[in-house]
């Protein structure tokens, strides 16, 4: 997943992590 605007990616970082 490229790293877009952390205000986009967060939820996005969120299911990466295994949430």
């Amino acid at each position: 997943v490229p790293h877009v605007n952390r205000t986009d990616y967060q939820l996005i970082d969120i299911s990466e992590d295994g949430f």
